[in-house]
């Protein structure tokens, strides 16, 4: 029941931190389809022609919110380097599948201190209209570069979601050092290079590269 998909859920995400490449890659196929069965089920045609019983609000939002944090985390930890297309694209499912439904899912990205609601729901528009899974990954990255401010406020908001107490709820850090403004006043059309995704730290290869500097 509930439990053992709680179980699976909590080892999958888990799994994303672990420092395995491999065990990673399992996790974040495994994230994938929870994803999807998470935005299917609560569908009452689902449901139906199915012959199951739509996924409780509690469990889809728990998917939500748990996924998002994990891969924030993933983005950050350096073995994951060869699957930060997976990881940008498990956040794009997330962004589209649940974003609209659920609590959790908005919670978590409204956490990273540059994020607003406005970006929020440009992001669920462009992404709804992008058919490239690869334009759709750059346009994630591109939001949460804008959203961290750096790699070092990224880590912060990883390290205080794994440190919030686990109790069954979805708790969310509270990072108030950025403001909306501070952050997108002087980007203005700015597209974003590599050099920019590396120096903001999501690139887990060269994380800690301006820090060695």
């Amino acid at each position: 029941g509930d439990r053992c998909c709680r179980a699976a859920l909590g080892t999958a995400c888990a799994a994303i931190t672990w420092g395995d490449s491999e065990a990673s890659g399992k996790a974040l196929g495994f994230l994938r389809g929870v994803v999807a069965a998470a935005a299917a089920s609560g569908s009452p045609d689902f449901a139906s022609l199915n012959n199951v019983s739509p996924m409780a609000q509690t469990l889809r939002e728990d998917v939500a919110g748990a996924t998002l944090s994990s891969c924030l985390a993933g983005l950050t930890v350096p073995t994951n380097s060869a699957h930060q297309a997976e990881l940008l694209g498990v956040i794009r499912d997330v962004v589209l599948s649940l974003l609209p439904t659920t609590i959790a899912a908005r919670a978590t990205l409204m956490s990273l201190p540059g994020m607003t609601e406005q970006e929020l729901d440009k992001l669920l528009h462009d992404l709804s209209t992008i058919r490239s899974e690869k334009k759709a990954a750059s346009r994630v990255k591109e939001s949460l570069i804008a959203a961290a401010g750096d790699g070092d406020a990224l880590r912060a908001f990883v390290e205080a979601r794994a440190g919030a107490s686990s109790s069954g709820a979805i708790q969310m850090p509270s990072v108030t050092n950025r403001t909306a403004t501070n952050v997108h006043q002087n980007d203005g059309n700015k597209t974003w290079s590599e050099e920019d995704v590396n120096g903001f730290g999501l690139n887990p290869l060269t994380a800690n590269t301006r820090q060695a500097q």
